[in-house]
């Protein structure tokens, strides 16, 4: 069962997020108590190749559902981390789903992205047995899962092999996200992990970055982060939306007041956060058959 035999995670890279871990850790140990639930469905061989689904509390559904992708600088994370947000969530109602992945530096980024392709392929095979539509599916993720849930909505080379109709998500949510994972001058701890562990080369950076997959979207994109993020994530997410802008889709911003790369991401946890407020209504609208 979820967090019984979750192994050890390595030390995490950003100060305040040992402390996140553990409020959001609590939380979502509380969240399946409290909420009914399905753990630790596999979707591949490998431990960490598994996702958790919540449900609403009544009815059949079909509802919308929601694909949700852990952070941890693609290192650290696992999909009990994310469970807190659902039981504000799943009354709207939809079904949430958190998706785990093999982690860095024992998976790169191709690995790492090709779980998360499998996992939202398992989901739109199965969703229908735990109430969700598969016709409704919608993504997200914080920080490196908010990358990945980016570059899963642009590229749809990545799920089309596995026999997913593409474009398939209605939405992307990706919250305090890195977008470009070329290094910049002069090189952040950031930039060396990415090339020290994530990265299969240097060179294929910009094959893995969202950014260089924008044009022609027309996925709708609502894109957040904490006005006191780290500033690299800041410019980031400006840049992406700027560039989101230009193409067909949907795209609108949220930047959190007074909120933290990680307190940003809790927001999704408050009932009347901004977040929760503007996701749950585009999940209302484009669930119900609405376009960019």
């Amino acid at each position: 069962m979820s967090f019984e035999d979750l192994p050890s995670l390595p030390p995490l890279l950003q100060p305040g997020a040992d402390d996140y871990a553990r409020r959001v850790s609590m939380a979502s140990k509380e969240a399946m108590r409290s909420t009914c639930c399905a753990l630790d469905l596999p979707y591949g061989d490998h431990y960490w190749q598994k996702v958790d689904i919540y449900m609403p509390p009544g009815g059949t559904g079909p509802w919308p559902v929601l694909c949700y992708l852990h952070g941890g600088a693609w290192a650290n994370g696992c999909k009990e981390w994310m469970g807190f947000m659902a039981p504000g969530l799943v009354t709207t109602p939809l079904v949430f789903v958190s998706i785990s992945y093999r982690l860095a530096p024992d998976a790169r980024m191709p690995l790492i992205a090709s779980d998360c392709a499998d996992a939202v392929a398992w989901v739109y095979r199965n969703i229908e047995s735990f109430g969700g539509s598969p016709q409704q599916m919608f993504i997200g993720g914080h920080s490196a899962g908010g990358h990945l849930a980016a570059l899963l909505a642009l590229r749809q080379d990545l799920l089309a092999p596995r026999g997913v109709p593409t474009p398939l998500f209605k939405a992307c949510f990706p919250t305090s996200a890195r977008f470009d994972l070329r290094p910049r001058l002069p090189a952040s701890r950031s930039d060396q992990h990415l090339q020290a562990r994530v990265l299969d080369s240097a060179e294929s950076a910009w094959e893995w970055s969202p950014l260089r997959w924008a044009e022609g979207n027309t996925t709708p994109f609502l894109v957040t982060w904490g006005e006191e993020d780290f500033p690299d994530l800041v410019t980031q997410g400006t840049e992406f939306v700027q560039a989101l802008r230009q193409q067909p889709g949907r795209v609108d911003q949220i930047v959190l007041a007074s909120e933290s790369h990680f307190t940003a991401n809790e927001e999704s946890g408050r009932p009347e956060s901004r977040w929760r407020r503007e996701a749950t209504a585009w999940i209302q609208t484009y669930g119900n058959g609405s376009q960019a």
